[in-house]
């Protein structure tokens, strides 16, 4: 009984774990941050990191089409358990795609991105973005969003942003955080970026992205 209890609760702690948000800051760091070590390895920690953040947004946008259970309330036995029938990227993109939660074009993304995180995962090889394989598969994603919202900025202070998909890692990450947000505020994405759009627009704001001081 005493090792079933301590299995059960090494379990626990490991799914506490699995399930444990980084701060802004951390993610952050993961995605743009320097490498702390090689190159590839930093590559690898983006690639798994990031499609596991995406990952993570799905399924909170799922949710809200799902109604509460007090006896299960974060839907674990759906999306964690071993036998949860959501417990896949796969899965979640296929019925984020039938209950309308993305579109056609988002679901090839996310997608791409699944299988960037598979190769990253499983590759015993040193790869990086710079693989020819992971290249191309980076050259692959749409960025539909950048066209979609970044493009009403394109003239504003938030221009050099358009150029973040310059290279394989950049558009990997830049579909990262574009597809994160518009899960995170999944259903209101599209009051979200008339948001962003309007504070983009404002005075201080531009004073900010310009450096000048503000008065």
């Amino acid at each position: 009984m005493t090792n079933q209890t301590s299995r059960a609760k090494k379990k626990r702690a490991l799914m506490k774990l699995i399930r444990s948000i980084p701060e802004s800051q951390e993610f952050a760091a993961v995605l743009f941050g320097a490498p702390e070590t090689s190159e590839h390895a930093h590559d690898r920690t983006i690639g798994i990191v990031g499609a596991a953040y995406v990952e993570r947004g799905i399924a909170r946008a799922i949710r809200t089409h799902f109604k509460s259970n007090p006896v299960d309330p974060d839907f674990v036995r759906v999306f964690e358990d071993e036998s949860a029938p959501l417990r896949d990227f796969a899965a979640k993109t296929r019925l984020a795609l039938a209950l309308g939660v993305i579109s056609g074009d988002e679901y090839n993304d996310l997608e791409l991105i699944r299988r960037i995180r598979n190769v990253f995962a499983h590759a015993e090889s040193r790869i990086g973005f710079s693989t020819e394989a992971v290249s191309d598969l980076c050259g692959d994603l749409n960025l539909e969003y950048e066209n979609r919202f970044l493009a009403e900025m394109r003239d504003g202070p938030l221009r050099d942003a358009t150029s973040l998909a310059s290279d394989a890692r950049r558009k990997f990450v830049t579909a990262v955080v574009l597809h994160h947000v518009k899960l995170a505020f999944y259903p209101g994405f599209e009051k979200f970026t008339s948001t962003l759009v309007s504070l983009a627009e404002s005075p201080v704001i531009q004073k900010l992205m310009r450096g000048e001081p503000i008065s």
